[in-house]
């Protein structure tokens, strides 16, 4: 029988390798809503949060925007690492917290429990328990940053790298879904991603790189391509069948450059999109790594964090 997570034979590997527009229906200031009252808040910008959680203690760090003041709830984003990877690591290749502080959202980076996030799989031992209990884990951090700190648990979206973002696929999915969006990178899906996915239809935007050789664009054994992915999410969220596409930086002369694709009119959360990045391969890409400054952090943040005009 399979272990628990069944992922495809090419995430055996992923992550162990080094990490080096916008959605106008992503709300920006969700305000303060029907929400409990919060405790005193100490003026940290940084927090560590630890929970015991299906018999485990689990830990996760975060990062509050230099916008913060107790009072008004800001959107949250949750960051997944990759395998072989930790939060701090994620925290400090993504650049994501000083995104966060142009933006004006929070970060929370989970640690995972096993090294890895592991997806809900019926087909593997346990019946993929361990996948459904960290999509609750899921749920759990964001009653607890929701309580602990003025983040809005309506407005919550998350990304992730390589199996971070394999797991977030699922997390989007799932009944009863916690988050708005997702942004899977560098990740794809099972070949039988579609039979697992419910009603929730977030908004998308997966960003892959052409020369990912660990997670191929095309797929692999047991897994789906990122095309055929970006097609079911947009099948899945109601969306029009012709696209909008468009490359970016604009006036660029090297690599690398992004091809973008986005389809509109869907009946979900908002729209999904999809960014090809030709002459990237498995990373995470910051502004300092290029001479054409793309960076992920900041495709995602104008994405489901548009600054105000």
């Amino acid at each position: 029988m399979a272990r628990n997570t069944h992922f495809p034979t090419f995430a055996l590997g992923l992550c162990i390798l080094l990490l080096a527009g916008c959605s106008d229906d992503a709300p920006s200031d969700p305000g303060g809503g029907d929400l409990p009252e919060l405790p005193e808040w100490d003026g940290r910008r940084e927090f560590v949060g630890s929970l015991t959680f299906a018999g485990r203690e689990r830990s996760f760090i975060g990062h509050l925007p230099i916008t913060y003041d107790h009072e008004r709830r800001v959107p949250l984003l949750l960051a997944y690492h990759g395998s072989g990877m930790h939060a701090e690591l994620m925290r400090q290749v993504t650049g994501l917290d000083w995104i966060a502080n142009a933006h004006g959202f929070a970060v929370i980076y989970p640690d995972a429990s096993d090294g890895f996030f592991p997806i809900p799989c019926p087909d593997c031992e346990n019946d993929g328990r361990d996948g459904f209990e960290e999509i609750d884990f899921a749920r759990e951090m964001i009653r607890w940053t929701s309580e602990t700190y003025a983040v809005h648990p309506d407005s919550v979206y998350a990304t992730g790298f390589s199996m971070g973002g394999f797991f977030i696929n699922y997390l989007g999915c799932a009944p009863n879904s916690p988050v708005r969006g997702i942004a899977p990178v560098a990740a794809g899906a099972r070949d039988d991603f579609d039979d697992f996915c419910s009603i929730p239809r977030p908004t998308v935007l997966i960003v892959h790189a052409l020369q990912d050789f660990v997670a191929p664009i095309g797929g692999g054994e047991n897994s789906m391509s990122i095309a055929e992915l970006a097609d079911l999410w947009r099948t899945h969220g109601g969306c029009d069948a012709t696209p909008v596409d468009w490359d970016y930086p604009s006036g660029a002369t090297g690599l690398p450059t992004v091809h973008a694709r986005r389809w509109h009119g869907c009946v979900g959360k908002g729209p999904v999109r999809l960014d090809v990045i030709d002459g990237a391969g498995h990373r995470w890409l910051t502004a300092s790594d290029n001479a054409n400054g793309v960076d992920i952090g900041e495709i995602i943040a104008d994405y489901f964090f548009p600054l105000a005009p």
